[in-house]
């Protein structure tokens, strides 16, 4: 459902018991994709750069005690987004690090996948420092498409 800062006015005080944990991702496609195979684990998509109503949104699930689990893209947007929903909003990163990214790397090179360049200002990963110095070496991006069966695998695990 797409979210608007009314149904945030109206919504119940409490949306989430504590300790909850939520998936919030960047593309849409991890959500239709967890919905289509009835996924039953709370997922937030920010569509990319988070909206004022979703950082409202993900400021209010964390009040409620939940533990918040951001996916992107690796590419610099993408890190970006991670870094400040992490700085900012207290969101864990999930699946960020330099071992993600580096599987994920392999995977495509076995597959015979090609990634996009990496384009961009590029940007810190304080969470994993060694991220940021792996993407700028291989000067790839993953789009979290590329990475959807286990984001969706830890979502049915309960991340």
């Amino acid at each position: 459902v797409h979210l608007t800062p009314l149904d945030l006015r109206t919504a119940p005080d409490r949306l989430v018991e504590p300790g909850t944990a939520v998936a919030v991702c960047e593309n849409p496609r991890v959500l239709e994709s967890a919905a289509e195979e009835r996924v039953e684990h709370p997922v937030v998509c920010l569509s990319g750069r988070p909206t004022t109503v979703a950082l409202t949104l993900l400021d209010r699930l964390a009040a409620d005690g939940a533990t918040l689990h951001h996916h992107g893209d690796f590419d610099w947007a993408g890190v970006g987004i991670t870094r400040s929903l992490w700085e900012h909003h207290g969101v864990r990163p999930w699946r960020m690090s330099a071992g993600d990214y580096r599987e994920a790397l392999d995977r495509a090179a076995a597959a015979r996948t090609d990634l996009p360049n990496l384009v961009g200002t590029p940007g810190e990963t304080p969470w994993d420092p060694a991220l940021a110095e792996l993407m700028s070496t291989a000067a790839r991006a993953v789009e979290e498409e590329h990475v959807l069966p286990t984001l969706l695998a830890d979502l049915r695990a309960g991340l």
